[in-house]
């Protein structure tokens, strides 16, 4: 409490004015010096206390970002992805940064948290999901088992805590809650460690029965489909399974059904299971402990003095989750929760080749923003992908987003191709690369969606790649959908980039280089390297061709009775 108090203090005159930066700093001296006697920390407090004065929101050039390397695809050999994945009410920034500027969000500073993590981490896109988006992005990617049980929980705290476990699974990355700040960049929290999948940190000593300590739970990373998430979502699983909706609703018992109780008790067991014991690790204050492919920090990098990361504790605001008298939460109609005999499934995600995702670069990343910078038709097709796939999660980035994207994921020699063009063209290319990282469909703005994919002809499970025949008889690229990885946009995404660093400058913004270069002439000559027989597709009976995983889908589904998506001039 004595160390709570300090740091607040040391917050409060560090905000001071400048009139008063004598009277300040003496002040803050004197609170440094209180703090380092407590915590026997009196260097790391002051590089934290330095950093809050001088460098707060971060001003770190992509440049200053070390890699590891690149892949033979041009993909960045990181084990854990440049993703910031967050969880709220809204996932618009703008309606975030106005709630925090009116005062109708009590965290009136979120938005100078939130831009710590981008300032540090120029390399980053954060990802923001909303309830609509955890719902769309749950029933459409995981086991019923799994969805049963989210949809089990009563409460929005506890449904936000298996959303980040689900979200870390599937894509890898950070972790961080919405009040949270960043004071180092995330590719030093290794300390030079290169091929580390995962990492927490210590919360609190000795909180758990047998004396071990508390794990940090709302901040952490890890690489896609590490085997400790997935200890973690069948545990949750199952203490979902088999607990009343009386004890889910109790607030007392958040904590280890779904929250920083749970995620201790998993990691304890995860390193039991890895035959390394938990007691060996107890009370780490300064170091950090590389255990197989993970890191354990010690409790300075995320509690006082927070030379990682510091949490704000906004739930305990006064509309924070532990004071506000939240309606309790009941299942879908289309969920059945009644008492499930389902055992665990061999895997937690459902069997799909490509995900249920639209994956969307546009001008914004906000929507509301996003519908005045569109025509009422224009908007209207692009809900229409939405409306049609509920089961379908939309991934938008904007502008700033789709660039960060490219330098955290991809090498120098397809980023020097993609900021060649101009910021107009950009999300053409923009979207072979999203489609290559995170798989799903990628539409053109101009494509009306009047079916849902899952109801396609000729689509199942293990389709993995689909294109389609145009009105002029050739493979096109209003619509593909493909899985993560794919060959086929591999091999597009290295043709394109290319092409675009063997044209000049003067040429790169012509109609005849971007059909060719970007657009449907490059899905063209790919296709004809694949040997894809677009006339065979236009003549089949079904209207499509099937070669083992690959669809190839006549002209006849952009139009008539038959369509299922309509590609409208613009």
């Amino acid at each position: 409490m004595l160390v709570k108090r300090a740091l607040a203090t040391l917050r409060r005159l560090l905000s001071g004015h400048t009139r008063r930066l004598p009277v300040t700093v003496l002040a803050c001296v004197f609170t440094v010096l209180v703090l380092a006697a407590v915590l026997d920390c009196p260097d790391l407090l002051l590089r934290t206390t330095l950093h809050y004065w001088t460098n707060r929101e971060g001003t770190r050039a992509s440049s200053a970002v070390a890699h590891v390397g690149t892949n033979s695809d041009g993909t960045l050999r990181t084990p854990i992805p440049a993703f910031i994945l967050r969880t709220f009410k809204s996932a618009d920034r703008l309606d975030i940064e106005n709630a925090a500027m009116n005062g109708s969000d009590s965290a009136r500073e979120r938005m100078t948290w939130f831009k710590t993590w981008e300032g540090h981490n120029p390399n980053h896109v954060q990802i923001i999901f909303n309830d609509d988006d955890a719902d769309r992005f749950i029933k459409g990617t995981f086991d019923p088992y799994v969805v049963k049980a989210f949809y089990k929980l009563p409460r929005i705290v506890q449904r936000a805590d298996m959303t980040r476990y689900l979200m870390l699974y599937e894509f890898g990355g950070v972790y961080t809650d919405m009040d949270t700040e960043c004071f180092t960049p995330i590719d030093q929290w290794t300390y030079g460690h290169q091929m580390v999948r995962a990492i927490v940190g210590v919360e609190m000593p000795g909180t758990t029965n047998d004396g071990l300590d508390q794990i940090v739970q709302w901040t952490m990373a890890m690489a896609p489909k590490h085997e400790f998430l997935d200890d973690v979502i069948r545990e949750l699983s199952h203490r979902v399974h088999t607990n009343t909706r009386e004890f889910l609703t109790h607030v007392d018992n958040v904590v280890p059904i779904t929250g920083p109780g749970l995620w201790t008790d998993v990691f304890y067991d995860y390193l039991r299971k890895k035959e390394f014991d938990p007691k060996a690790v107890i009370g780490m204050h300064r170091a950090y402990k590389l255990i197989g492919d993970l890191v354990l920090l010690g409790r300075v990098h995320f509690q006082v003095p927070f030379i990682f990361s510091m949490h704000r504790f906004s739930g305990e605001f006064k509309d924070g989750w532990k004071k506000k008298q939240e309606k309790l939460l009941v299942s879908p109609a289309d969920i059945s929760t009644e008492e499930t005999k389902d055992s665990p499934p061999a895997s937690i995600k459902l069997n799909r080749t490509i995900p249920h995702r639209i994956l969307r670069p546009m001008r914004s990343s906000s929507r509301r923003q996003l519908k005045t910078m569109l025509t009422p038709s224009q908007w209207h097709w692009f809900n229409s992908w939405e409306h049609e796939n509920p089961t379908h999660l939309q991934l938008l980035f904007g502008e700033r987003d789709l660039d960060r994207f490219v330098k955290g994921a991809f090498s120098k020699k397809i980023g020097a191709a993609y900021f060649k063009l101009k910021r107009e063209l950009r999300p053409l290319f923009g979207r072979y690369l999203m489609l290559y990282i995170f798989g799903g469909v990628s539409t053109r703005d101009s494509v009306e969606c009047l079916r849902p994919f899952s109801e396609w002809d000729g689509v199942d499970d293990r389709t993995s790649l689909v294109l389609s025949v145009e009105m002029n008889g050739k493979l096109g690229d209003s619509v593909i959908a493909a899985s993560p990885k794919n060959p086929f946009i591999r091999d597009l995404i290295a043709i394109i980039a290319e092409r675009i660093r063997t044209t000049s400058e003067e040429w790169l913004d012509k109609n005849a280089f971007v059909a060719a270069a970007i657009g449907d002439l490059a899905v063209i000559e790919i296709g004809k390297q694949y040997k894809f027989n677009a006339s065979a597709a236009e003549t089949s009976t079904t209207g499509y061709t099937k070669s083992s995983d690959i669809l190839l889908l006549s002209s006849k589904y952009a139009v008539g009775e038959d369509a299922i998506f309509k590609i409208h001039e613009v």
